[in-house]
Formats: structure tokens, C-alpha cells, sequence
């Protein structure tokens, strides 16, 4: 039986509507409660481990409630109706619905100490095997989505989930280029503006989550992704990722356009109810009834001259001098589409001084990095480049990816990613971009940050320091033929540099 939106609405009374969770721990036993349920690494599990035995139930469990208001499906049709991407909320609103699946599967399968499992992807690059083998004990294995496409043995590539990139996310200090930012000319706590994907995706969300999506295939590059068991792991090791952010001392958007944001009766308990979740309380995993085992430190880096230069910037305020430097932005409109034979060139006119001070910079990036960085160097006292490309839209997105690169003038399909003239590779996300709480289509929005480029380019004396040329090289994603590529557009390139 196939449950609509309207029917799901219609036939259930929302006792709790309106109320605003305060974390889930009232679920837990008293013991667990003692004892902070952690999430783990799918790798560090057996097949049989209890905890993806427990897992392996409750998907059992909730698709066999086919004709329950409360099934597999329905509660993945939250992740459509409300669900955020390219923006502000996106973090928070996933970490919360993660948590409304981790207490559903301690209600229903009664094991009150279970926590979600998350596949550390830069660690284990194929699918995980409790998920990719269509039996388990000579029945259907329920983990197992047969419209996926990935090939069991196929291994995600450096350039999306490498440890180079995982390290310079992790590096980036400033919350909205870490976790996506606001959408454009918010100025209200309106729950119109969560679904408004005006917002600028940082690489976090555009390469990792959107391209891991699109390489699983099938349901998990839609927005009904959720009905696809692995949904909740990869979702897990963003929000982990989130965790170990905050752990190396990053603070979070103390805006009240950001904290005070309620998420209303968007998710569901296991008695039917309705409840809400404004962002602030979901800040502290621990509140919320799981833990990474990483520790939040609660005294944030010091840059406040930084985050004001951003804030000049991300609200479009007139520019002033912050700390003795004043942030600069250069807008070129975009002509013309690259193809995957024919890459575009965007010439952004930029003065010598700033590429000069970008290629002072200490070396980034690299295995170990975040381990090894001074931040509050780098990050904090020297300046970033980064490039805002703008209403960025892909012929045949679902198989489009887009390489980008900085002043290669070889470019073409045969220059690898490892070339140091590649700045990153970004995916699109979301079938049409209909739903994620909102009704209209709207092409996304992309942050690059160039000085990691700017920085290789400079030592190796292979950069012009008058201009700087943005490259956009369609491609397609792994395991897809390039003849399934289709051309990339984009609206505008702004470069600032903060």
C-alpha cells in the first residue's frame, strides 16, 4: 500500500504539534542516560555486531509497516517536504532528523542503548558490505536498495572524500563557508527561509555529501534519498564531521537569524506525534542522546576581525577597512556554457598585491593537516580567495559533475585531479531541485576556496598576478561514461578575498 503526503497528514492526529523537543534522552533507559550511546564507525563493526543487527530490524520493521501511517517510506517523505540544502540550516535540520531516526529505532526494536553507526567514507571507500549484498541469512537483506548503481567493489575517489579534502573543510574557520550560509537577503525568522536554497554551499556540502549521493545512485540521488538504508550512515559522518569541527575549537553562527530558527512540528516520534526543533538545541549531540566521542570545546578561536570581514561581505554591506584590511569582492558575469570537450574560462581581474599576500601563505592542505595546522595563522591572520559561483546548473545533473580549476592553460579531460592547477570538483544534489522545502527550482550556489591553489601556483612561479582564470570542466561521476555529461552554466563568479 502506497501512503500519500495527504493521506499521511490527514489520518494522523498531531498530539504534540507545536511543542519543541528538548533532546531525546527522555527515551533512554537510566543506564544509557548514565552512559552517552556512542555512534561508530560502520568499519570497526561485524556483520552480526549488535549494533548493525539492530539497525538491520528496525529498517525490517518499519517497511514491513507498509500500511501504517508510520513506515519506511512516509518518514523518508519528511526529508522531501522539509528538508534545507544550500543553506544555513542544512546542518542542523539533518543532525535533527538523524536523531528523530535514532530514537524511532530504540522505540521500535526496544534496544534503548542503540546509536546510528556512520561510514567514515575517506576511511572505508567502498560500500559498506552490510549493505551491498541483497541476502543476509538466506533471506532479503533489508539494508540492501537494488536501485543503486555503484558497483560493490567501485572505490569513491581522493578528490571527493580524500584525506587532502577532509583536512581543508575541517580547516576552514568560518562557520558559513564550513556549513553552507545564509540564504541571500534573509531578514526574518520566517520558516519560508529554510527551504530557500539562496543560500551558498560550502564544500562540505557540494562535494562530499552531493556527490556521494549521485555516486550511490538510484534513490539515494533523489530526494527521497532517505528510503535508501545507507542515507542515515553517510548523513552520520557529516554531522560527525560537524562534531569534530566544533571539537577543534570552531564556533558555530551566533546569529539569531540562525539559533532562534524553528524547524515546526517537522519531525515525528514512534507514537505518531508531531514535534519541533528550533537550531539551538541541537548544538551538543550529547543533549540529543549520542556522542562521537569528541570532545566540544566551548572557547571558539579568537577572530572577530575575520568574521567581520565575512559578515561585510556575505550581507553585501558597503566595505570598510576591518583591522587595518579591508575586504575586496570583483563580480564578473558569466557567458557562454562549458562542455565537457570545451572547458570555460572566467577571467576575474585581481590586483597583484593580494595573490602576492595569498602566496606568503604557510603550505595547507595534505594528509594530517587539521593534526598539524597552526589555524589561527592561516586561517584567522592571513587572507582567503574565494570564489562564489553563482545559479550554477548542469545539463543531465544527475550524472554532471563539475571540476574546477585556476589559470591551467592545458586544460582538458586528460588533466588529473592531482594537477596543481585543480582547486576541487563539486555535484549537484536534489533530482529537479524541487522539494527541500520550497516549491521552487532554484540552481545552487557554490563557495571555492582558492588559496590552497593560489598558494601551489605561486610557489611553483606558474600564476599571472593580474588576473585569475576560473575553469569550469564538466565531467561525469564515477563509473559514468563522459559521454553522459552535459554542459555546466553559471550565472555569475564573484572572488573575495577577506
Amino acid at each position: 500500500m502506497t501512503v500519500s503526503r495527504r493521506d499521511f497528514l490527514s489520518g494522523v492526529t498531531w498530539v504534540g504539534a507545536g511543542a519543541v523537543f528538548g533532546g531525546f534522552r527522555l527515551g533512554l533507559s537510566a543506564a544509557a542516560a548514565q552512559t552517552t550511546p556512542l555512534r561508530r564507525s560502520i568499519g570497526e563493526l561485524s556483520l552480526d555486531d549488535p549494533i548493525i543487527s539492530t539497525y538491520r530490524d528496525f529498517v525490517r520493521i518499519m517497511k514491513e509497516k507498509s500500511g501504517d501511517f508510520l513506515n519506511w517510506d512516509t518518514v523518508a517523505e519528511v526529508h522531501f517536504d522539509y528538508c534545507p540544502h544550500g543553506n544555513w540550516y542544512f546542518l542542523p535540520w539533518h543532525r535533527a532528523y538523524l536523531a528523530m531516526y535514532e530514537q524511532l529505532c530504540r522505540d521500535l526494536t526496544g534496544n534503548a542503548e542503540f546509536a546510528l553507526p556512520y561510514w567514515d567514507w575517506t576511511a572505508d571507500r567502498q560500500i559498506p558490505r552490510a549493505f551491498s549484498d541483497p541476502i543476509w541469512q538466506e533471506s532479503s537483506n533489508p539494508l540492501f536498495e537494488p536501485t543503486r548503481t555503484i558497483s560493490p567493489n567501485a572505490s569513491l575517489p581522493d578528490d571527493m572524500v580524500g584525506p587532502e579534502v577532509i583536512d581543508f573543510i575541517l580547516a576552514e574557520t568560518e562557520f558559513e563557508l564550513f556549513g553552507s550560509t545564509r540564504p541571500s537577503e534573509q531578514d526574518s525568522l520566517d520558516e519560508s527561509w529554510i527551504g530557500n536554497g539562496t543560500g551558498v554551499q560550502g564544500e562540505m556540502e557540494a562535494n562530499p555529501h552531493n556527490r556521494i549521493h549521485c555516486a550511490i545512485g538510484g534513490r539515494m540521488c533523489q530526494l527521497i534519498s532517505p528510503r535508501d538504508p545507507i542515507f542515515l550512515l553517510h548523513h552520520a559522518n557529516i554531522d560527525r564531521l560537524w562534531a569534530v569541527w566544533n571539537s577543534l575549537g570552531n564556533s558555530n553562527s551566533d546569529d539569531p537569524l540562525w539559533t532562534e530558527m524553528t524547524f515546526t512540528d517537522n519531525f515525528i516520534d514512534s507514537t505518531a506525534n508531531r514535534y519541533s526543533a528550533q537550531v539551538r538545541d541541537v548544538f551538543d549531540p550529547e543533549s540529543l542522546g549520542y556522542t562521537y566521542g569528541v570532545e566540544t570545546k566551548t572557547i571558539a578561536l579568537s577572530a572577530p576581525a575575520r568574521r567581520e570581514r565575512f559578515n561585510q561581505l556575505i550581507s553585501g554591506a558597503e566595505l570598510a577597512p576591518v583591522a587595518g584590511r579591508a575586504p575586496k569582492r570583483v563580480s564578473v558575469p558569466v557567458n557562454g556554457a562549458a562542455e565537457p570537450l570545451n572547458p570555460l574560462d572566467i577571467v576575474v581581474g585581481i590586483s597583484a598585491d593580494v595573490v602576492v599576500a595569498a602566496s606568503e601563505l604557510p603550505q595547507t592542505g595534505g594528509t594530517g593537516a587539521v593534526r598539524e595546522l597552526d589555524i589561527s595563522a592561516t586561517r584567522l591572520e592571513k587572507p582567503s580567495i574565494i570564489a562564489f559561483i553563482r545559479q550554477i546548473d548542469a545539463e543531465r545533473h544527475v550524472d554532471t559533475e563539475v571540476r574546477i580549476f585556476l589559470n591551467c592553460d592545458y586544460l582538458s579531460q586528460d588533466v588529473p585531479t592531482s594537477d596543481p592547477h585543480f582547486v576541487t570538483t563539486i555535484g549537484f544534489f536534489g533530482g529537479d531541485h524541487k522539494g527541500h522545502g520550497g516549491p521552487t527550482k532554484i540552481a545552487p550556489s557554490v563557495a571555492v576556496d582558492l588559496t590552497r591553489t593560489i598558494e601551489r601556483l605561486a610557489r611553483n612561479k606558474d600564476l599571472d598576478t593580474d588576473k585569475l582564470v576560473v575553469q569550469l570542466l564538466p565531467t561525469t561521476r564515477p563509473g559514468v561514461p563522459l559521454d553522459q555529461a552535459g554542459w555546466v552554466r553559471a550565472a555569475e563568479v564573484e572572488v573575495v578575498v577577506f
